[in-house]
């Protein structure tokens, strides 16, 4: 493999000649539902997007997940994969893929194609290769937004052997994955799929119920969660809590007011519940990514007031002081909230610096 930055000379110079001969370097195409670019030029798979540069030299991006059809210049094995796959050939369209990954070189289209086969291995009830190549893509950041929230189909219907090899192949990556928004996103699969398994046989996967807004017409459901939630986080019932955060994080594709509300009412409902180091992170990391994914949230001055007492119990101080002064101070914070964070923060600041 020539590495960058290591060219010969005589790599160069034929560089040069291909270039001169050659037809120009536009080859890639990139089709979505409803839009296809060809004669374009594919920069890079960056924060969940393909970055290329179309034909008349506009900078334009696509989300993965939008993206139905992927050809690259000299990707031989990638683009037949891709079309054995639009045609339904699921098998010959695997074997394409590995023999594509095997010889990738790039990063962003290796993670590309492991993206394409963890949906393959789903369909085929390859749940083990499946969860393999969600591990290996959950820990490139610029692969999050794709596959933080996939859900795999049919785990109930996946052999036993199967499926217990994928919860231990996450178990194994939350050892790993120390830190971090991915860590978060691998335990709620791992759970996911426990859950599964564990539901009565016939039970429909599509028609999981959603909590408190399942049969609650004409009303807001991420407001039924709040409210139904908040008197058990008050009671001290957090395993209710999580129960119900739970279930709406499982789903592959919940409403965005719910998933906000149930980030929250999990990070909250595991502070409360910490005992001890890992809990404490499980609980800020349920928080962050509700700041990271969601800055406009309602819930914001709420998750910066338990985050920051995450940090206290951390012992990081400095953070948790920071955190919970932008929670007094925030402007949407409600009475309770600002209240509670004006007393953790003065709490915070007389309290002498070791």
């Amino acid at each position: 493999m020539v590495r960058r930055g290591r060219f010969s000379l005589a790599v160069l110079a034929a560089s040069v000649v291909l270039a001169a001969i050659a037809a120009p370097s536009w080859a890639d195409t990139i089709t979505t539902a409803d839009r296809s670019w060809t004669g374009a030029k594919i920069q890079w798979i960056q924060d969940g997007l393909v970055r290329f540069t179309a034909a008349n030299r506009a900078q334009e991006a696509v989300p993965v997940l939008k993206v139905d059809l992927l050809q690259v210049d000299l990707r031989e094995d990638l683009n037949r994969a891709e079309q054995l796959r639009r045609q339904g050939k699921v098998a010959e369209a695997i074997e394409a893929y590995e023999a594509a990954l095997r010889q990738e070189s790039r990063p962003d289209l290796g993670g590309f194609i492991r993206y394409r086969l963890m949906g393959l291995y789903d369909r085929t009830g390859q749940l083990d290769r499946a969860v393999e190549m969600y591990l290996d893509l959950v820990r490139q950041p610029d692969f999050h937004a794709v596959v933080k929230d996939w859900r795999p189909q049919n785990v109930g219907q996946t052999k036993p052997k199967v499926r217990a090899a994928a919860v231990a192949a996450l178990a194994e990556g939350l050892r790993q994955i120390r830190t971090g928004l991915a860590s978060e996103y691998v335990r709620q699969l791992r759970e996911h799929i426990e859950a599964k398994a564990n539901e009565p046989a016939g039970q429909s996967e599509a028609t999981t119920s959603t909590g408190p807004a399942a049969g609650e017409s004409g009303r807001d459901p991420a407001m039924n969660l709040a409210g139904r939630a908040r008197p058990w986080l008050d009671g001290g019932q957090y395993g209710k809590v999580l129960d119900l955060a739970g279930e709406v994080l499982a789903q592959a594709q919940p409403p965005r007011e719910m998933l906000e509300d149930a980030l929250l009412l999990r990070g909250a409902a595991l502070w409360y519940r910490a005992k001890d180091r890992q809990t404490l992170l499980q609980s800020g990391w349920a928080l962050a990514r509700l700041l990271v994914e969601f800055p406009g949230s309602r819930h914001v001055p709420e998750c910066q007031y338990y985050l920051g007492l995450v940090h206290q119990r951390l012992g990081l101080n400095d953070q948790a002081r920071q955190l919970l002064d932008l929670a007094r101070q925030a402007p949407v914070a409600t009475d309770g909230v600002r209240q509670r964070a004006q007393k953790a923060y003065l709490d915070l600041v007389v309290e002498p610096r070791r």
